[in-house]
């Protein structure tokens, strides 16, 4: 009998896109941001696509995790510090 609770590796983030998520959080020092309403890096393996598109600044299509413009101004700003 198979437990349709679990998440199935059809529905989950793409692993690259977690991971690279997980590096942009912690070279940012994500755990300092302003907002950072559900970004969780708990669990070694990828969570549900689903989840991760309630995270701040994240859309996901598919399995797929796109945070272009959130990424992009939250390297301007780490820039910025960098040159001050």
């Amino acid at each position: 009998m198979e437990n349709n609770n679990l998440p199935s590796d059809d529905n989950l983030l793409d692993a690259k896109d977690y991971a690279a998520l997980k590096a942009l959080h912690t070279s940012t020092s994500g755990r300092r941001w302003k907002n950072k309403t559900g970004w969780n890096f708990t669990s070694e393996t990828p969570p549900p696509a689903e989840a991760v598109s309630d995270w701040h600044g994240v859309t996901v299509v598919g399995d797929r995790a796109n945070c272009w413009q959130f990424c992009r101004e939250l390297l301007r700003i780490n820039l910025i510090q960098l040159i001050l």
